[in-house]
């Protein structure tokens, strides 16, 4: 075989009798080759969807079909969890609109935690017709002495759309979809992201249906699981938690409201990003004893992760996917 022959790729055949055979092999076709980053902008996109602590969440709206204008609105406020004179206390945390998420402990018997019958109207923007929740969490830290910080921390989130049987709740069970037990000392920046539940996240919810009173068994879910704290063994009437809590809503208005000139168009619809953010919020653990910055990056690695199945070669839809949103960055 000639020298130019081994040079193209040719391969010799057994020639017949009297011809001289050469076949080129063809080289297979190049894959198109698929960048291996992720823009920082559908990162940002997932984040703010899942993470109600990270800077995009505010404003945050869901990247659905909808076409309804709503008003990107956050609730952020905080609370004092005081210890009982046996040294015990609580709360729950039950998302929703027209009354305060949060409601301390009247009492506790054993595990077993009792809530106020009622709970204060939070004030919230008037003449509010639906809301949806995008994102909705907590972080709790310890306010006690160092040297007198005993006891521990029950925290649970609770599988369940209504708020009957929830008054009292078992603040220690492990018959619950997460669960965490953090030693008073140790709590000095946990943080709990609420769970979705199995109604779908772009569903509006009427402000004046699904809390028709401001009895928390009367509570109904708008998207999102209640989640139960309990500590024990820490110092007597004592301040033991501060709560810091924070609720991403979109909302729509009356139509006789003046309040429906704030509402903005939605974002355009990106099922990309809708189905990264139900890959990351139906997977992995929602309670976290981390800082808010390692937090942070715990979670945008996530988003990060769960933008790849789709997108990196090997993925669902890989190339095509991004070929769509390939401008966006």
């Amino acid at each position: 075989m000639s020298n130019k022959s081994k040079r193209n790729g040719a391969r010799p055949q057994p020639a017949k009798k009297g011809v001289s055979t050469t076949v080129v092999v063809k080289e297979k076709a190049t894959r198109k080759a698929v960048p291996q980053t992720i823009p920082k902008s559908l990162v940002s996109q997932v984040c703010g969807l899942t993470d109600p602590f990270c800077e995009h969440a505010k404003g945050a709206k869901y990247p659905d079909s909808s076409n309804s204008r709503t008003l990107a609105w956050s609730f952020h406020t905080r609370a004092t969890i005081t210890s009982s004179a046996a040294g015990v206390g609580g709360f729950l945390f039950y998302p929703q609109f027209e009354y305060l998420s949060l409601t301390p402990y009247t009492s506790v018997t054993g595990n077993q935690v009792l809530l106020p019958l009622s709970t204060l109207n939070a004030g919230r923007i008037a003449n509010t017709s639906r809301f949806r929740i995008v994102s909705a969490g907590f972080k709790l830290r310890n306010i006690v002495a160092p040297l007198n910080s005993s006891g521990m921390v029950f925290v649970r989130s609770i599988g369940v759309e209504k708020g009957a049987g929830i008054n009292p709740f078992d603040g220690v069970s492990y018959s619950r979809n997460q669960t965490m037990d953090i030693p008073l000392q140790d709590c000095r920046d946990a943080a709990v992201i609420c769970e979705h539940n199995s109604q779908m996240p772009q569903v509006f919810y009427d402000a004046l249906v699904v809390t028709p009173s401001s009895d928390c068994i009367t509570w109904l879910s708008a998207g999102f699981n209640p989640v139960t704290v309990f500590f024990s063994g820490v110092p007597i009437n004592t301040p033991t938690l501060d709560v810091e809590y924070i609720i991403h809503y979109e909302l729509t208005f009356d139509e006789s409201s003046d309040m429906g000139l704030l509402a903005t168009p939605p974002p355009p619809a990106n099922a990309l990003v809708t189905s990264a953010t139900s890959l990351l919020t139906s997977t992995g653990l929602n309670i976290f004893t981390k800082s808010g910055e390692i937090l942070s990056k715990h979670l945008a690695q996530r988003a990060t992760s769960a933008l790849a199945r789709y997108l990196l070669p090997g993925g669902v839809v890989a190339g095509s996917a991004y070929a769509a949103i390939r401008n966006l960055d």
